[in-house]
């Protein structure tokens, strides 16, 4: 059964309980039903503990149970006990009222003639300013002499000072703060919570009580990076640039208006949005952090052979004017893929030149191609047509391809068997060498041919290449003699 009746010390925050004011309501539940204020205290105040430095006029059954209303005397002294009286009606789910209902409050006098701090609101100011603490924010009561309490700094002011009329503040008066000459400096750092703790005396009693500070930020901090990971991506593929690769955060301001500005963009590639699925992405010159959380930025690769990128950017945040950050650098790693075919090396002749009773070898001078993803000691040369006279029949005998190693001695040996296929590696070692035709070709030098494809390790093939051999002739024959008969008729001149 509620009593309808408050004791409260002086100057002591009292919370209103359900043992204090109730109530009930057939028809709705009693965390619904609403208290409003119809008549205040003479004196002071019903707050809420959310913020006990301003009045409410209504408030829930909910926030009285939960001890979340209270009473806030007033924070002048007196020395006999007052009295004083508010008046409320209460509404259910339907806005049906009560009859009014009266609450006694009795505020005790203080027992204690040590000074005490009687209100207490605190210090809010913007980040860098100066700001008095005046009379509205801290007051104090004595109840034997005010004009004697004294208020010395005894710890806090982590990030600002205190000043009184310009000069150091570590002794002020009550007078002192009623005149509004009390300062607090901030040090324009970027913190967000300062105190002070004073001793309070007044020559026989002391105290200490603690003053908060809150300093609201001034956005005059640059956004900066938090993550900065190597983008890595296969050559020619588009990624999404994700938080967890590139994310930037403000202490000032909000991170989702961060704007990445592109001052340098990648070379081989390009950032570009792309609003949703099935929509085609376009480039653009920067991007906000909000749209990096939403996954509509990427990086596209040309697909060119260029497999080192970077890109350049400032940060900035949404200050006007922006503040900027320091130039960053994005660095992107592309992962070749084998898409391309060897070519020949440059100086490379594709052509030998032998005796037809010599054997030579086939070197990197006269065969040599280069791939730019793999190694070229493992392109792979297949013969797809042997030697061959080009301007005579093709059964002809025209030499063979064959390994060095396929025979003991360096010189033609028709045991040797003709290549189908070797690797650039071979040639480099100069393993595969050519033998011209066993019988002699004559007088004259013959001209032969080959053909073969290459192959790297991820099937890039060119195919069709000629090589060309000159066999030169040899003058290693014996003359043979022949007989001509005479004539056995006499001459007639």
């Amino acid at each position: 059964m509620a009593m309808f009746i408050l004791e409260v010390d002086q100057f002591i925050l009292t919370s209103l309980t359900t043992s204090v004011l109730d109530c009930e309501e057939d028809e709705t539940p009693k965390p619904l039903l609403v208290f409003n204020v119809t008549k205040a205290p003479l004196q002071g105040y019903v707050t809420h503990l959310w913020d006990h430095t301003r009045p409410v006029s209504s408030f829930t059954w909910k926030d009285l149970s939960d001890m979340q209303i209270a009473y806030q005397p007033p924070n002048s002294s007196h020395s006999e006990r007052r009295h004083y009286e508010m008046e409320l009606e209460v509404y259910d789910f339907f806005f049906e009222r009560s009859a009014p209902v009266t609450v006694h409050i009795s505020v005790r006098t203080s027992d204690t003639n040590a000074p005490r701090v009687s209100w207490n609101i605190g210090l809010n100011l913007l980040e860098g300013q100066s700001r008095a603490i005046t009379w509205e924010q801290f007051q104090i009561v004595d109840n034997d002499d005010i004009g004697a309490v004294q208020l010395v700094t005894v710890d806090g002011l982590q990030h600002g000072r205190l000043t009184v009329r310009g000069g150091k503040g570590f002794l002020f008066t009550v007078a002192d703060l009623q005149a509004g000459v009390v300062r607090y400096h901030h040090d324009d750092s970027d913190s967000t919570k300062d105190f002070v703790v004073f001793r309070i005396f007044d020559g026989h009693h002391s105290i200490r009580h603690k003053f908060p500070i809150n300093i609201l930020p001034k956005d005059d901090s640059p956004p900066f990076l938090i993550n900065n990971v190597v983008i890595e991506l296969e050559e020619g593929q588009t990624i999404l640039i994700q938080g967890s690769m590139l994310r930037a955060s403000d202490m000032d301001s909000s991170d989702d208006y961060i704007f990445f500005n592109i001052t340098k963009p990648p070379q081989a590639g390009e950032i570009m949005k792309k609003p949703g699925p099935g929509l085609i992405g376009y480039p653009v010159p920067g991007f906000l952090q909000r749209d990096l959380f939403n996954g509509i930025i990427y990086y596209r690769h040309f697909g060119g052979e260029i497999f080192e990128d970077s890109f350049a950017l400032v940060l900035w945040d949404s200050h006007e004017p922006p503040n900027l950050s320091a130039p960053q650098v994005v660095t992107i790693h592309i992962t070749p893929v084998d898409d391309q075919v060897p070519k020949e090396a440059p100086g490379v002749s594709r052509h030998l030149v032998v005796k037809e009773t010599e054997v030579a070898y086939i070197t990197k001078k006269h065969l040599h191609f280069i791939d730019m993803e793999s190694y070229d000691r493992e392109l792979l040369y297949t013969v797809t047509t042997p030697p061959f006279f080009p301007f005579s029949h093709r059964h002809l005998d025209a030499g063979k391809l064959f390994m060095v190693d396929s025979i003991p001695k360096l010189a033609k040996n028709p045991a040797a068997l003709g290549l189908k296929s070797f690797t650039q590696d071979a040639v480099n070692y100069m393993k595969v060498a050519y033998m011209p035709p066993l019988r002699d070709i004559g007088p004259h030098p013959r001209h032969v041919q080959f053909t073969f494809s290459i192959s790297n390790q991820h099937g890039g093939t060119l195919h069709g290449i000629c090589f060309n051999i000159t066999v030169l002739p040899v003058d290693n024959q014996v003359p043979e003699p022949s007989s001509i008969p005479l004539c056995k008729y006499p001459l007639i001149y």
